[in-house]
């Protein structure tokens, strides 16, 4: 009988150590939405890569399932990739098998559908006949429209933006290249921090016949109005 319990104990005791050296998926489990409609492609492959980390991946095999059950049992193994069921959060159990010892181990982990931030257009004006010192910062509680966690960057062409490199150096008191009348557009990448989802809007730089006047007052008083996911009106005055 003692000799019984030992070696259920020490079963017990190898297959908690074992299961402590896979590694809980955080990366390959979390993808950002193209249309925010909670639902992805996920590669379960690289999920497995993940779970195993630095072992071996000769020494072990691992399948998917949607329930618990299908897991013990080894059937109805998803395929890759695989298109959650339930929208933005759905949890998923590897079946891990070790090769040499037939050992079975199950892990529970979540597929993350994360949001992207909103990217309205955003329009900003000043007069034709003062120098344009454009800040650009001054649209981002219009786009972020209570999203938090979000960081912004703006850029000359949609290309950098898309890749996030070379943004423009001093968003505050932006100087564009180009005459008065023919203002191009500047991109803004707007990122969550946390997901590492991000989105990529337009600022329309727009500027206005402020009748002839030399010196244009500053806008006041500045107002969003008629917020959607793809624009928003700005309005102000100058008294």
């Amino acid at each position: 009988m003692k000799n019984l319990l030992l070696t259920i104990t020490l079963f017990f005791s190898t297959s908690i150590l074992i299961a402590q050296n896979f590694n809980q998926p955080a990366l390959y489990n979390n993808v950002c939405d193209d249309n925010n409609d909670g639902f992805a492609p996920f590669y379960l492959d690289e999920v497995s890569f993940e779970i195993l980390a630095n072992l071996n991946s000769q020494s072990y095999v691992i399948t998917h399932h949607e329930t618990q059950t299908e897991a013990q049992t080894g059937t109805n193994a998803l395929t890759s990739p695989y298109f959650n069921i339930n929208p933005t959060t759905q949890t998923i159990f590897a079946r891990i098998v070790t090769v040499a010892s037939g050992q079975v181990t199950i892990m529970p982990y979540n597929l993350n559908v994360n949001p992207k931030p909103n990217a309205p257009t955003q329009t900003l004006s000043a007069c034709s006949n003062t120098f344009q010192c454009w800040d650009l910062t001054s649209v981002e509680n219009a786009i972020a429209q209570g999203m938090t966690n979000l960081s912004f960057r703006y850029y000359q062409s949609q290309f950098n933006a898309q890749a996030g490199i070379n943004p423009i150096t001093n968003p505050f008191c932006y100087v564009s290249i180009a005459l008065p009348a023919n203002q191009p557009p500047v991109f803004y990448r707007a990122e969550n921090a946390v997901t590492g989802c991000f989105s990529i809007g337009i600022i329309e730089l727009v500027t206005i016949d402020c009748g002839g006047v030399t010196t244009c007052l500053p806008p006041a008083n500045i107002a969003t109005a008629n917020i959607t996911e793809t624009s928003a009106t700005i309005a102000w005055t100058n008294s």
